[in-house]
Parts: structure tokens; C-alpha cells; sequence
């Protein structure tokens, strides 16, 4: 999600229906659904981990080299691949 980064900006942005979507579906994807209100701060450590992920993924890179922010995590646990 590109947006504008300034102080002003983000203090007053209205997120659109789009954006709200995009924010599902990635809280979904990094299995956080549901945590939307809690405080990053009172997340598990694996569950921070996700939320780095997440951060990410709502840039929309063309490309997420990961080293640390999966060590320790199972296959099944590791972000799937996005086609």
C-alpha cells in the first residue's frame, strides 16, 4: 500500500475500503485476524515476528529476502509464497 509517509498525512488519513481489505487479508495471511486491537507490545514473540511480516507485505515489495524474522519457524508455519 503506497501512501503518503509525512507526520500530516498519516495523522489525518481515512483508510478506503480497498485499504481496509488489504489489511484483512494480510492480517489473515499472517494468521493475526481478530488481533486488529491489541498492542504490538502484547503479542507473543512469533507473533511479532508475523507482525514484521505483515508491515512488509503492505509495502507490496517485489521481493522479501527473510532470514531472522523466520528462524525457529516450521514449514508450515512460514509465510506462503505469493504468486
Amino acid at each position: 500500500m503506497k501512501t503518503d509517509k509525512r507526520v500530516r498525512a498519516s495523522l489525518l488519513a481515512k483508510l478506503t475500503a480497498a485499504q481496509r481489505d488489504l489489511i484483512a487479508r494480510t492480517l489473515k495471511t499472517i494468521r493475526l485476524a481478530g488481533s486488529e486491537d491489541r498492542l504490538a507490545g502484547s503479542l507473543s514473540h512469533g507473533q511479532k515476528q508475523w507482525l514484521e511480516i505483515g508491515m512488509l507485505l503492505m509495502q507490496e515489495p517485489e521481493l522479501i529476502l527473510l532470514d531472522e524474522p523466520v528462524a525457529g519457524m516450521t514449514d508450515a508455519r512460514r509465510p506462503a509464497r505469493q504468486s
